[in-house]
C-alpha cells in the first residue's frame, strides 16, 4: 500500500478509502489523529441533479412500490388501503 501512496500521482484525485500521512504533519496538527485532517482533498466538483428531478424519480420509485404491494395484498386477499 505504501509503494502505491508514494508512487500515486498527486495532480490526480485520490479516490481510495485508504491514505497515510507523516509523523511531521501530524505532529504540526498537535498529534489529533482526525482522519479528515490529512485525507486527500478531492479537487473534482461535485455534480449535483436538480432535487425537482430526484423527486419526481423517488415519487415513480413511490409508486411503483405501492403499486407491488397492493398487487400482493390482491393476491393474499388482504384489505388495499
Amino acid at each position: 500500500m505504501r509503494e502505491d501512496w508514494q508512487a500515486r500521482d498527486e495532480s490526480q484525485p485520490w479516490t481510495e478509502n485508504w491514505w497515510f500521512a507523516d509523523a511531521t504533519t501530524i505532529e504540526r496538527e498537535d498529534w489529533n489523529l482526525s482522519a479528515s485532517r490529512y485525507r486527500p482533498e478531492s479537487r473534482e466538483a461535485a455534480e449535483h441533479r436538480d432535487p425537482r428531478a430526484l423527486l419526481a424519480e423517488l415519487r415513480d420509485e413511490t409508486a411503483a412500490i405501492l403499486g407491488d404491494i397492493e398487487a400482493l395484498a390482491a393476491e393474499l386477499g388482504e384489505p388495499v388501503a
